[in-house]
């Protein structure tokens, strides 16, 4: 099944979202929320791994990306000789 991204858009779920912060029952102004994945819904997963995934295309090959939900860490190999032992 393909992710019909416009009928995202469309309906909402993606953009139109308000937040706003509560501290001793004062609340701040209502702001709109410009990024991000939808916390506490069903479409927030599959967007995660849909913006996660792509991260490996922004290295080249000498770094090694692994990924695990929406963690990455990135490998290199050093070869300066700063960074070897005497």
């Amino acid at each position: 099944m393909a992710l019909n991204v416009s009928y995202i858009s469309r309906q909402g779920i993606l953009t139109k979202r308000l937040r706003c912060t509560r501290v001793n029952n004062v609340y701040s102004e209502y702001d709109y929320i410009r990024s991000g994945v939808v916390q506490g819904s069903c479409l927030g997963p599959l967007l995660i791994l849909i913006y996660v995934n792509d991260i490996i295309d922004c290295f080249d090959d000498k770094i090694d990306c692994q990924l695990y939900a929406d963690d990455a860490k990135l490998y290199t190999e050093l070869r300066s000789a700063v960074f070897k032992s005497a």
